[in-house]
């Protein structure tokens, strides 16, 4: 990709946006959203929501931290929306993943 892959795998519990992603590119926001769906075939937010997911998923096995603090580690602002992402993803809530 034309940003590092790492920058949003290594800042994933931090905000991240668009704008924040084509600054470090150096092309407009509007050019890197297009590019970045025709390559990963995703919207940059989509994408982040992934990575985001992928390591909740991590941190309900370990079993160290509640729903709350799980949404909160991973970058989501709102637990609420953390739990709808998650049941969407993948068919069953956050809280019954861990049961």
């Amino acid at each position: 990709y034309f940003v590092k892959k790492g920058i949003i795998d290594n800042n994933y519990n931090k905000k991240i946006c668009a704008r924040t992603l084509s600054n470090i590119a150096h092309i407009s926001t509007y050019y890197f959203c297009r590019t970045f769906k025709q390559i990963t075939g995703r919207t940059t937010t989509e994408y982040i929501n992934e990575i985001r997911l992928k390591k909740s998923i991590e941190l309900l096995k370990s079993g160290d931290m509640n729903i709350t603090e799980i949404s909160i580690s991973c970058g989501f602002n709102n637990v609420n929306y953390f739990c709808r992402l998650f049941k969407n993803k993948y068919g069953v809530s956050p809280t019954k993943f861990v049961c």
